[in-house]
């Protein structure tokens, strides 16, 4: 079977890397406009392990005394409830990401303040990422952001006219430490996401690189450890993702 590495993460003898950060899963950015029009713009952007995505539906608690929708997005429609309002995305269309949208309403409330929106979400994953044994893997699940709601000037936070909340992804395939023992490097401290296989190789000159063991991804920080001092295999160490092609 042929390989290409998808992402790795060197770790040597001068170089450690620091805490691993996350790709967004979902991004909300809200805006006040002026005159009671309020923006709403998704993001959902290019996902190392995801392919497609869709917002099934999108819930704005706390949206009152709505006037109108300045601007309505193709392929989404929308209720309007006593305090609330959903958007739903049409549910024959399974986005390619990045995908963004953009949604403006108008209320006739004049101030505003942070309130809850909850978004329902599927994703699929690129065959790569699924078990040799799965023949489909599809995800459904929600989230919870912040947003700007319309408000009375009485129940406004302060907010600044421009928010943005997000939730964070799979984190960065990234080597946090060396373990060591007695000195001696015996092991790698790493963060990839939970579940997720990685090779260990290592290298003497950073050109040749040979597999020197196997772990799988947990939550937070995974250690692996070497039944040999990583010393006897070269100088430099990488964590690495690999896909058939």
């Amino acid at each position: 079977m042929k390989t290409s590495v998808l992402s790795t993460l060197l770790l040597g003898s001068l170089w450690l890397t620091a805490g691993a950060t996350a790709r967004d899963l979902i991004t909300l950015e809200s805006q006040y406009l002026g005159d009671g029009v309020f923006e709403y713009t998704v993001l959902l952007p290019e996902d190392r392990y995801f392919k497609k995505c869709q917002v099934q539906q999108l819930h704005f608690s706390s949206f009152a005394e709505v006037t109108e929708f300045p601007a309505s997005p193709d392929n989404w429609s929308v209720l309007v409830y006593t305090s609330s309002v959903e958007w739903r995305h049409d549910a024959a269309i399974v986005e390619e990401l990045p995908y963004r949208v953009t949604i403006r309403m108008r209320s006739g409330l004049p101030s505003y303040r942070r309130a809850r929106a909850t978004a329902i979400m599927e994703f699929q994953f690129h065959p790569w990422v699924q078990s040799s044994d799965v023949w489909s893997v599809n995800i459904v699940g929600y989230v919870n952001l912040t947003f700007l709601a319309p408000c009375s000037p009485e129940e406004a936070d302060g907010t600044a006219p421009i928010y943005v909340d997000h939730v964070a992804g799979w984190p960065e395939l990234e080597v946090e430490s060396i373990v060591l023992s007695n000195g001696r490097p015996v092991g790698l401290r790493f963060s990839a996401g939970s579940m997720l296989p990685v090779e260990i190789e290592a290298s003497e000159d950073l050109r040749s690189w040979k597999t020197i063991g196997a772990a799988t991804g947990t939550t937070g920080v995974t250690t692996w450890m070497s039944p040999t001092p990583l010393d006897a295999y070269g100088r430099f160490y990488r964590v690495v993702v690999r896909r058939s092609t």
